[in-house]
């Protein structure tokens, strides 16, 4: 893995923003629509398998839901498989670092390296470039990274709705995830991840739900830089 982002790395480089563009640097937790109820389903794919991908990808094709994925750059190199079956099934695809490390914790050049190797490698795995949004991993932010993120042409988004479903400690069930989420309001950007089958389990009866309720589901690509 190593050899293969030090290979790539002189192609690495920042995308041209044009100069009358400007990237806001607030971030986004919801994103309400005035025609209509919308939900946002996306899933973060950090340091975790990737066993529950064909299930989730075959839930969402039966419901005909497309939904945006956060891949860090590590996930994708151990599961391109994975991470091609996410992108072929014509899902929207963001940042969400390469190591998934704290990115507070990180000095300037280590985040551009961070966000624009996972860029690299996400453009060569998947076969097209991600959105131009990046999801901190934990959620650590703060107002200095958010506005080096956009410095580079990203948006930082957030969630609304957190079930917490990447605990592995036995204590994730569907109807955990459920009463986590609770009622789901006009705009609502709900976390997923890829570590539980329960997810998907939840997910079953939270989209039969929230289609009754006349929910509209779409993905992040429409969000104004």
């Amino acid at each position: 893995m190593l050899i293969f982002v030090l290979l790539m790395w002189p192609k690495i480089v920042l995308r041209e923003i044009k100069k009358d563009a400007k990237v806001r640097l607030e971030k986004i937790y919801q994103l309400p629509c005035n025609d209509g109820k919308v939900v946002y389903v996306t899933f973060d794919a950090g340091n975790t398998h990737s066993g529950n991908v064909v299930l989730l990808l075959k839930l969402l094709e039966q419901e005909n839901i497309k939904a945006t994925f956060f891949l860090s750059g590590k996930w994708v190199l151990l599961h391109p498989i994975s991470a091609r079956r996410i992108a072929q099934s014509n899902h929207s695809l963001a940042n969400h670092s390469f190591t998934h490390y704290h990115q507070t914790h990180l000095p300037r050049f280590a985040n551009f390296w961070e966000l624009k190797t996972t860029e690299l490698i996400i453009n060569e795995i998947c076969g097209r470039e991600p959105l131009l949004l990046f999801r901190p991993p934990h959620g650590d932010t703060n107002k200095e990274l958010e506005s080096y993120i956009a410095s580079l042409g990203y948006r930082t988004i957030m969630w609304s709705k957190d079930p917490s479903d990447w605990r592995l400690d036995g204590s994730v069930t569907k109807e955990s995830i459920l009463d986590r989420i609770g009622r789901v309001k006009n705009g609502d950007i709900i976390v997923f991840h890829l570590r539980n089958k329960e997810t998907i389990e939840a997910l079953k009866i939270l989209i039969r739900r929230l289609k009754k309720e006349q929910f509209k589901f779409k993905t992040l690509d429409d969000i104004k830089l």
